[in-house]
């Protein structure tokens, strides 16, 4: 069963084996251009956390999950209602490993999303930033292995428009 978890705020969190889908992106980044600046800077910008798996000390991108999930993202940036908006590509890692190590890590694979996104669909330097969060921002606090997981992400946060 896939389960999507709405917040009053616009955030998506996918599970771990789900595909969030074009049609789910253009849901919650298909802001309105007077709600948007409201929405940044008084309330939440709107954001999708999806479920990219890297190997361990890695930041490639592989595995029929991933490209399948990163296949929805770019054909809902392609859209006309979102080629004009500007997204943060922002990974995070779980909290194993030192503070510099999860940064540098976060940013490759931050970054690695924005080069497929930008080499596979052609979207342009202008509409994506990476950024990393290393281990900051868990969801889940713990040492299991399921915690380590769920922390494993990459959160699409809508930033603004192209001007």
């Amino acid at each position: 069963m896939l389960v999507l978890t709405t917040s009053i705020f616009g955030f998506i969190f996918a599970t771990a084996e789900e595909v969030v889908t074009a049609e789910k992106f253009l849901k919650v980044f298909g802001v309105e251009d007077k709600e948007m600046d409201r929405l940044i800077a008084v309330e939440a910008a709107p954001t999708v956390a999806i479920t990219i798996h890297f190997d361990t000390d890695s930041s490639e991108i592989k595995g029929a999950h991933n490209i399948e999930q990163l296949t929805q993202l770019g054909m809902a940036l392609q859209s006309d209602q979102l080629k004009k908006r500007v997204f943060s590509i922002e990974g995070h890692t779980d909290k194993r490993g030192s503070t510099a190590h999860n940064m540098k890590l976060s940013q490759a694979r931050s970054q690695a999303v924005v080069e497929y996104l930008k080499k596979e669909f052609g979207v342009g330097d202008e509409n994506l930033d990476a950024n990393g969060q290393g281990e900051f921002f868990l969801l889940v606090d713990g040492d299991s292995d399921a915690a380590h997981k769920k922390n494993r992400r990459v959160e699409i946060v809508l930033n603004g428009r192209v001007e």
